[in-house]
């Protein structure tokens, strides 16, 4: 189990990713992804890696992380238990007793008595500490994402080619812009000279909207491939100005471990 996105508001909960499989690849929720083209993941031994989604799957809840580390076991058990067997835990993150039951929206989770609000792909656990699935969040309350469709996603993830690598963490600023958060040391973003703090206002020449654009721009491509980014940099030095720039970027294979480097 690992926690994704590193500067989340400590009030609140940290998205979830989890480690089913070895390689480096977790999975968490589509939610949790949405509008994201990466994370900043915290592993079990507190090191924090650079993660970037790398595929979104609506249909069945789920979104898959390639993370700058190598996970050489799986970090946790699946479950095969159903729903009706009960003895439930849901992470919240202490673990506090839960219910599923099945209904036309799919399984919801309940918690018995009362417990913190959950974060996105909070766990649940069966009684013997296995992953029955993460939690999702919607308007009709919180439903289970099974560990089946989780599964599911890293087994598609591990057996595409492997996906092109810019080595950035990206986000939305106040204003909309797409806005870099982190450069990977050594990756290809870093060696292009892409810096934190970069607005990325175009690829190839084609204006860039938002996240869910930058994220299908990239995956249309193949490591290897060159893209153009046009953007602007805030300078202070020696007078505070925004300076239009343009950048060629080689794309790179997820590296298996590389040094990442956080703007914390």
């Amino acid at each position: 189990m690992v926690l994704a996105d590193g500067e989340k508001d400590p009030i609140e909960l940290a998205p979830v990713a989890v480690a089913l499989m070895p390689g480096h690849y977790v999975v968490t929720t589509a939610a949790a992804a949405r509008g994201r083209e990466g994370f900043m993941v915290q592993l079990p031994s507190g090191e924090t890696v650079v993660g970037a989604v790398v595929s979104v799957d609506v249909a069945n809840g789920t979104a898959v992380l390639s993370i700058t580390a190598d996970i050489d076991m799986a970090l946790i058990e699946a479950s095969e238990t159903e729903p009706s067997d009960g003895g439930f835990m849901v992470m919240v993150p202490e673990a506090t007793a839960a219910s599923l039951w099945v209904d036309d929206r799919g399984t919801q989770v309940g918690y018995v008595g009362e417990a913190r609000t959950t974060g996105e792909g909070s766990v649940v656990l069966d009684g013997f500490g296995r992953l029955v699935g993460l939690c999702t969040k919607s308007i009709d309350g919180v439903q289970l994402v099974t560990v089946e469709a989780l599964i599911g996603a890293l087994e598609r993830a591990t057996s595409a080619s492997s996906p092109p690598w810019m080595g950035i963490t990206a986000d939305v600023d106040q204003d909309g812009r797409v806005i870099v958060t982190n450069v990977g040391v050594g990756g290809p973003a870093a060696t292009a000279g892409v810096q934190i703090g970069d607005i990325i206002a175009g690829i190839d020449g084609h204006p860039l909207a938002d996240l869910e654009a930058l994220r299908a721009a990239i995956g249309t491509r193949l490591a290897g491939d060159t893209i153009e980014l046009t953007m602007t940099r805030q300078t202070v030095d020696p007078t505070p100005m925004t300076t239009p720039i343009k950048l060629s970027v080689t794309l790179g294979q997820h590296p298996s471990s590389i040094e990442t480097e956080s703007d914390n």
